[in-house]
């Protein structure tokens, strides 16, 4: 039977140690968001990890639809590996599961982005919605227009 000699298990301990401070724990992001000008429908949000990804909903890393209360909604992505995240969400007033828009393309419903980013013709960059989770818990505010 082989041992494990005391720097053996010291060196095991401190490559142990480095591997999680470098990737770190999954954790929650709280996202609180406000803005919406009736409690009917839900929130739907989406939380998307590259630029890649952005604006397409089929891939993004998570999603969650929460309801309305007094202007208010506010959801939890737990499990969430540290990493550069963008988060958008709507208003599915009349849960449909889309953002309705009018017939020039302009969204009908409240809309709103991770550090409350505005696009001039359309969603805003990716660069301009990003933000470092690094695990543990996070709230981030998204104010919907």
């Amino acid at each position: 039977m082989k041992t494990i000699r005391p720097f053996g298990v010291a060196a095991i301990a401190l490559l142990a140690a480095v591997t999680l401070s470098l990737f770190g724990e999954s954790g929650t992001l709280v996202v609180s968001m406000t803005g919406f000008k009736s409690d009917k429908g839900k929130a739907l949000l989406v939380v998307y990890d590259s630029k890649e990804s952005f604006s397409k909903i089929e891939m993004a890393r998570a999603r969650a639809m929460v309801p309305v209360v007094a202007g208010k909604a506010q959801a939890e992505i737990t499990n969430l590996p540290p990493g550069t995240y963008s988060v958008s969400v709507f208003h599915d007033e009349n849960g449909n599961g889309k953002l309705d828009a009018n017939f020039l393309g302009m969204p009908k419903e409240s809309y709103g982005f991770s550090n409350d980013a505005r696009g001039k013709a359309g969603p805003p960059e990716w660069e301009a919605t990003t933000f470092t989770f690094e695990g543990g818990k996070k709230t981030i505010s998204i104010t919907l227009k």
